[in-house]
């Protein structure tokens, strides 16, 4: 192709064929993409140059030709690809952009900014002779910030329609024009704007587009305010776009034009510039670095002026253009702000000497700003939010502790309509913000901001039409646990505070945990869903959580809870130590649950725990599942250690309460607990760790727990195999009867017999709990005193068990003879030895029937053992030796090294 004719129509003496020949390269954007490229580049650039440097002006009427001209060409050179072909021109755009930047209004400004970045970003070693005079700018657009707030807010500017016939304006202008190879200077520009034909507020030519640039770990995350979704491209025109051309007159909300120096949208996007310029041209840090911090927090210190100062009460008490204006100029603003804090908090850790004396002033900025932020400025409010994160993640954190009480209403954070759908993504952020806000100062909170804290993310965890993600209600759990420990230690001289929110935290997680239990189908069956092939037809479940996330939730709540039971456990001893004199004495005829800081546990906190005990048993058994792709969680820990350390801080979580306090919450749920065992062998860990924990636990758990198995003796007793199964009488006819057994005779095939399975592992299970009873003698030999009262009967049913059984020894009940006569022997408990003396008669005389009659080995070496481990002194088995030695000469003579150890 020819670009010669379109080069000489650029050039045009006539505006208007310039302007003809600039947009119809602009719709038909796309041959820059072809092979055209480069002839297109070496064609035109001069013309482009000529036309903004030196044959055009910056006009404010932004429906003249000369203006729609400089527009065109530089929204077409916005959209050049940019490649190898455009790296030689590079530089001389630059230049070119730089100079509109400094001398246009703001549409032409922003899109000067956009190629500036786009040339930045894409070639990282373009001259730097630019550097500095873009940084100039910016500095010097932050000084003028108080002059630009005065005049965008200005009467005439608000009042569109009655400044829109007006056409006089006094402009004074300093234009250098640049060559190819000119390095341009930072222009000084002085306007005095009466009026002019306005344009559209949202004006799309005039939307910067810029992706995210590589920032540095240590820093915040900076995006670009405008999506790139918002420029169209293409052959697309954005004068195709009717009422969205500047000064259409069928523009929704129009406004004047602004000078580059004077936009809140221009000042919007020069953050994101000036850190992509000082990451890839470090040597300007230095020198700038310093003004540019001066500026910044001048900037974040100016308000918009309130719309009733500027404007009469009529106009301020009702929806006209004038107030939508005004809006819109508060939202530039804010957001130009917002970007403004943003490059602050990326500067911290490299440059905190230099912010260190703003670090009060920061945090009240930010507050402030957050107080002024519109309510429909989503994004802008979440970059307030992040930033503030930031900022609290550091060692600026200690100017916001005097604005804890601000922070913490969620109202003034996340907007005053903050549960609209809008709004819904502010919430995970907001609660992030507010939680390491109440981390960092939890130390100097009084009880009534704890309250506050308590009640807000007590509502995140159980609000129905929460919109809030799972991680977010894992954030409000943990930051509910962190506050245990400041409760437990506050000096208030109201006592009683400190124990309701300790309760208030436990009843909530205990719900929180019993919601879990029956949203976990709901959650497994979505995960099920989402790891099928589905049809695009079928509508799936809109549940999005894991299985693992809600086994994270359930974890937390557990291994938290253990702290918050040792608190309450122990809060009266707390207060005690603190000596707090002044203390509230309880009124005549109060109960304990309205005075109960100096009691153990009361009545509700025990119905709490009960709660606590039954929600807790389901969920742990759901630590098991496993979800898709599921192998490990958390380092190197599998999905059974964890299980396995739950379940510890489980029962760790009871080991802390006295003696009473356990009997009346664990010790009343023991029948769950077993059943719990039978189900999932893997619980036993509960019970070993209260046998095992401190003396005063395992003598209860044992005391419960013997007691419990006593009564269920009966149990022990193993499903005897028959092949005699009894039908269930027939009545009516013979054929019916017929059928009937035969019904009878499917069901029974059908079932493999799961009632025996159960009932074996059920026996099972007795006999490991009363094996682990036995143990605890070793460690804690008062735990004797609990066994001895029941040991007689038990040694006497599990005696006569076994001799009606002998066929199936060693049977349980053998077995549990023999963990009794080894746990009495080896401690050597004289009481035992009393207790049994009676029985040593019938027990040896029983036994050596079975030794003498047995014709199995293993049957007459189990009674042998139980015959020569049988508790008792010397003295007492003197009358017996000449039975006993009928059974050491053989054990001697056997072949088993325990057997002759005995002997």
């Amino acid at each position: 192709m020819n670009w010669e004719p379109v080069q000489q129509r650029l050039l045009d003496p006539d505006l208007n064929v310039a302007w003809q020949a600039a947009k119809e390269l602009r719709d038909n954007v796309e041959v820059a993409h072809s092979t055209e490229y480069p002839l297109l580049l070496s064609a035109l650039s001069p013309a482009f140059s000529s036309i903004l440097t030196q044959r055009t002006k910056p006009n404010r009427d932004t429906n003249s030709v000369e203006h729609k001209l400089r527009h065109a060409i530089l929204d077409a050179v916005s959209k050049f690809p940019s490649n190898e072909v455009l790296r030689p021109h590079a530089p001389h755009l630059v230049a070119i952009a730089l100079e509109v930047l400094n001398r246009d209004y703001e549409a032409n400004a922003l899109l000067s900014l956009r190629i500036i970045f786009d040339l930045y970003k894409t070639y990282r070693s373009l001259p730097q002779d630019y550097v500095q005079p873009f940084l100039d700018f910016v500095v010097s657009t932050y000084r003028a910030l108080p002059r630009a707030v005065q005049h965008n807010f200005a009467w005439e500017h608000l009042n569109f329609k009655a400044t829109e016939t007006s056409k006089t304006a006094t402009t004074t202008i300093i234009s250098t024009p640049i060559t190819s190879t000119a390095t341009p200077t930072t222009t000084a520009t002085t306007a005095t704007i009466a009026a002019a034909e306005p344009i559209e507020e949202k004006d799309q030519d005039g939307d910067l587009t810029m992706q995210d640039i590589e920032v540095p770990a240590t820093g915040p995350e900076v995006k670009s305010s405008t999506p790139a979704s918002s420029v169209p491209s293409g052959s697309a025109s954005v004068d195709s776009l009717g009422s969205a051309i500047p000064g259409h007159p069928n523009s929704p909300e129009a406004r004047l034009p602004v000078r580059s120096n004077l936009s809140f949208r221009v000042l919007t996007e020069c953050p994101l510039i000036v850190m992509l310029m000082l990451q890839l041209y470090p040597k300007f840090l230095k020198t700038n670095i310093a003004a540019l911090i001066v500026v910044m927090m001048e900037a974040l210190a100016i308000r918009s002026p309130s719309l009733s100062s500027i404007t009469p009460p009529e106009i301020a008490s009702t929806d006209s253009p004038v107030k939508r204006s005004y809006h819109t100029r508060v939202r530039e603003l804010a957001a130009a702000q917002a970007k403004t804090l943003s490059f602050l908090t990326f500067l911290l850790r490299s440059f905190q000497a230099e912010l260190k004396p703003y670090e009060d002033r920061l945090a009240s900025h930010v507050v402030a700003l957050i107080k002024s932020c519109p309510r429909e400025s989503t994004s802008t409010r979440k970059e307030l939010l992040v930033a503030t994160r930031h900022l609290l993640s550091s060692d600026f954190r200690k100017g916001f502790f005097r604005h804890a009480d601000v922070l913490m209403d969620e109202r003034l954070l996340l907007g005053s309509h903050y549960r609209s759908a809008d709004q819904a993504s502010l919430r995970p952020l907001g609660y992030q913000t507010v939680s390491e806000l109440v981390l960092n100062v939890r130390s100097s909170l009084t009880m009534l901001q704890m309250s506050k804290v308590v009640s807000l993310f007590s509502r995140v965890l159980h609000d129905e039409g929460s919109t809030c993600p799972m991680p977010t209600q894992y954030l409000a759990v943990r930051t509910l646990l962190n506050l245990g420990d400041v409760i437990y230690h506050n000096t208030d001289l109201n006592p009683q505070l400190g124990r309701d929110l300790l309760v208030r935290i436990l009843n909530t997680l205990t719900e929180k945990l019993t919601a879990l239990n029956e949203y976990y189908p709901e959650v497994q069956r979505a995960e099920l869903k989402r790891g099928e092939i589905v049809s695009p037809t079928v509508q799936t479940t809109s549940c999005h959580d894991s299985v693992r996330d809600l086994q994270s939730m359930i974890r937390a709540i557990i291994v938290g809870n253990k702290n918050i039971v040792f608190f309450l456990s122990n809060y009266r001893n707390q207060r005690d130590k603190e000596k707090v004199r002044e203390t509230l004495v309880p009124p005549p005829g109060s109960n304990e649950e309205v005075s109960s800081a100096y009691h153990k546990l009361t009545h509700t906190e025990v119905a709490i725990l009960d709660r606590y005990i039954i929600a807790s048993l389901p969920a742990l058994k759901l630590l098991k599942k496993t979800s898709t792709g599921q192998s490990r969680v958390g380092g190197e820990k599998t999905l059974a250690d964890h299980h396995r350390d739950t379940l510890t801080y489980f029962a760790a979580t009871f080991a802390a309460l006295d003696g009473y306090n356990f009997r009346r919450t664990i010790g009343r749920r023991l029948n769950l607990l077993v059943d719990a065992i039978v189900e999932d062998p893997l619980v036993m860990i509960v019970p070993r760790h209260l046998l095992a924990v401190n003396a005063g636990t395992s003598y209860e758990f044992c005391s419960m727990l013997t007691c419990y198995l006593v009564e269920r003796l009966d149990d022990l007793a193993l499903p005897r195999r028959n092949n005699i199964v009894f039908l269930k009488p027939s009545c009516g006819q013979a054929e019916n009867g017929k059928d009937v057994v035969l019904e009878q005779l499917r069901e029974i095939s059908q079932n493999p017999r799961d009632s025996e399975k159960h009932q074996r592992q059920r026996s099972s299970t007795y006999l490991q709990l009363f094996e682990r009873a036995l143990k605890s003698l070793a460690p804690y030999p008062e735990n004797e005193s609990t066994i001895r009262r029941y040991l007689r009967f038990v040694v006497s049913e599990c005696l006569r068990s076994s001799l009606e059984t002998s066929e199936l020894w060693p049977d349980n009940y053998c077995i549990l003879l023999r963990y009794i006569f080894r746990s009495i022997s080896a401690g050597k408990f004289e009481e035992s030895y009393k207790e049994l003396l009676p029985l040593i008669p019938t027990v040896l005389n029983g036994l050596y029937r079975v030794i003498c009659t047995a014709d199995d080995t293993m049957l007459r070496r189990t009674a042998m053992e139980l015959c020569l481990t049988i508790p008792a002194r010397l003295s007492s088995l003197l009358p017996h030796m000449n039975l006993l030695v009928r059974v050491i000469i053989p054990a001697l003579d056997s072949n088993s090294g325990d057997l002759v150890n005995l002997g």
